[in-house]
């Protein structure tokens, strides 16, 4: 990513850079690409003076001789970790202080969007929430008590049957079943349950006393629906 930094067309014209050599004039301006492209608010962190070397393309005497002069100057401040441009703010302007502006321009803009475009966004916002609310279409996963785990395959195909005539069952409904089944005992429950699939019934209906089918009357049977 590219990056800029100001410099003062006078810059050169300072008692403190007229009194350095041509070489360490030039390690000045790339001391500031440095800084732009790799420090914060004018501090970056500190580098060896063979390593300037190296990067500014110039002698370890001369990078010296700029570092001291800058020091000297007021201009730099040697530490350590860092070196911190002393001005940096000041010629540069204060980067974090943009960025602040640019959001608040940003948000001043999303408050003055047209009234139907504010409207539009409350309707699909209530329509998100909406969906959001809707119980799943199908209970995977579900529980089951203790007395009918044994029979959890029974309820899997009951799932799987309601699926088939493209009416899932909704966790509210199986947790009736299942209260119903568990009344019953998990052996019932399981025949009740394969009878439903068989007769391609919604749900399985209470078990006749005389062990008939419920036929026409099941719902006054006993159904739990």
């Amino acid at each position: 990513m590219n990056r800029y930094f100001k410099l003062d067309t006078a810059w050169d014209a300072r008692p403190w850079i007229q009194a350095l050599s041509a070489e360490a004039q030039n390690v000045w301006i790339k001391l500031q690409c440095y800084v732009a492209a790799h420090g914060l608010g004018g501090r970056v962190n500190a580098l060896t003076t063979a390593h300037a070397a190296r990067m500014f393309w110039v002698g370890e005497e001369t990078v010296r001789q700029l570092l001291t002069a800058a020091e000297l100057a007021g201009q730099l401040e040697i530490s350590t970790d860092y070196w911190i441009l002393t001005t940096w703010k000041d010629e540069q302007g204060d980067v974090q202080a943009k960025e602040r502006m640019r959001k608040l321009r940003e948000r001043k803009k999303e408050a003055e969007l047209p009234e139907q475009d504010v409207t539009l966004r409350n309707v699909t916002h209530k329509k998100k929430k909406r969906e959001e609310e809707k119980p799943p279409k199908s209970p995977e996963g579900f529980l089951l008590p203790e007395s009918l785990e044994s029979i959890r395959g029974s309820f899997e195909e009951l799932v799987a049957h309601r699926k088939e005539m493209k009416k899932p069952m909704t966790p509210l409904a199986l947790s009736k079943v299942v209260k119903t089944c568990e009344r019953w005992g998990a052996a019932v429950a399981a025949r009740q349950i394969a009878e439903c699939i068989e007769h391609s019934w919604m749900v399985p209906y209470e078990p006749k006393s005389n062990g008939s089918l419920p036929g026409r009357d099941a719902k006054k049977a006993g159904s739990p629906f």
